[in-house]
Formats: C-alpha cells, structure tokens, sequence
C-alpha cells in the first residue's frame, strides 16, 4: 500500500515538472524565434535598398566614354522620387543573336561626393548593347543599394540621374559595380576607383 501511494505522488510530481519544462522551453523557443527575426530584420547584411533616381537626357551630358573624375558635379539637385524609364520608345527589339557587351562608361560623375563642399548630385551612366538592360550596385559593408534597372536605348546608353544623401549613403567606401543583361546573357563591370562618401 505505501509503495502504491510513493507511486502515485511520485507519477503526479513526475508530470507537474514535465508540464512546467513543456511551458519553459515553448516560452524559450518564442524568445528565441523573436530574436532571430529581430537579428535578420536589423543585420545590415540582408539590405537591398532601390536608390532613388529620375531620368535625364543624355544631351545634357556627353557620357558615351569615361571621363576623368572631378569633385564638382552637375549643379541641378538631386530627386527623393523614384521615377525611372523601365522601357525607352527608342529601344529596338532584342534579338537572340546579339552579344553583350560589357557595361562601361562614366558609372559616378563625382567618385567624392560631398568632398571639400562638391555636389552630392551624380549622373550615372550605362553603355552596353542597344536593348540590354542594365542597374548599377553600390556595396559596403554587406549592404548593398541598387539603382533600377533600366533599358539600354538605341545608341547603347542608359542613364540616372541621383543623389547620395537621399539614398542613405553612410560614410566610407563604396564598390561600384554594373550589371548587364540581354537574353540570358549576364556581363559586369566594377569601377576601379570606389565611391568614396564623406561624413
């Protein structure tokens, strides 16, 4: 009879402490899940951003080439709104015979953007094929921001025109690189010389 009953008592702890573990580590799992979306929303490894931009006409700038860079830019101010031309009237038909060419061109006007007082203004440019659609990157750090991907018009040019403080830039070094792409084929180009953002 009193092995029966120590059974019993010991049956009913048994569970009382099964039931409050369950209860801890369901609290702790919570917990847990939380931080990590916390972590994953936070970490500036998972950050993409679209940089603002509005178009500009490639008759204002002569950008068919590279050109040496200076710490003075456009004049005109940059634009917060996103506007970009997905799709130029110009642009011909893509065929699946053409090769790529791989983008080149003046990426940044202004590789020093806000230096000793220049401009935070850029115009951005593209050549690559006619039709090819092409977006520069700009990564730091594990963050990355993204100009939207534009299609190249008939004389193989995209353009944007942007600035560096609407678009978040922090301070520091930052890689440039652009992206083309025509029916299936993918080819990019990283500046040599980095933007270099100023506090």
């Amino acid at each position: 009879m009193v092995n029966k009953t120590y059974s019993r008592t010991g049956q009913r702890k048994h569970r009382r402490l099964s039931k409050k573990w369950r209860i801890v580590l369901a609290v702790l799992a919570v917990l847990l899940l939380g931080l990590a979306v916390f972590w994953y929303k936070t970490d500036s490894k998972h950050k993409l951003t679209t940089i603002p931009s509005k178009p500009y006409s490639s008759s204002d700038n002569s950008q068919s080439s590279p050109k040496t860079d200076t710490n003075s830019s456009s004049g005109s101010t940059g634009s917060s709104a996103s506007e970009s031309v997905k799709t130029p009237s110009s642009s011909p038909a893509q065929t699946s015979d053409v090769t790529l060419v791989a983008p080149f061109g003046s990426f940044v006007s202004n590789h020093y953007p806000g230096k000793n007082g220049s401009p935070t203004t850029e115009q951005s440019v593209c050549n690559t094929t006619a039709g090819a659609t092409c977006y520069l990157q700009f990564t730091k750090d594990g963050v990355t921001k993204k100009l939207d991907a534009k299609v190249a018009d008939s004389s193989g040019s995209a353009f944007w025109e942007w600035n560096v403080k609407d678009a978040g830039f922090t301070a520091g070094s930052w890689q440039i690189t652009a992206v083309a792409t025509l029916n299936g084929q993918t080819k990019s180009t990283t500046d040599q010389i980095n933007l270099e953002v100023s506090p």
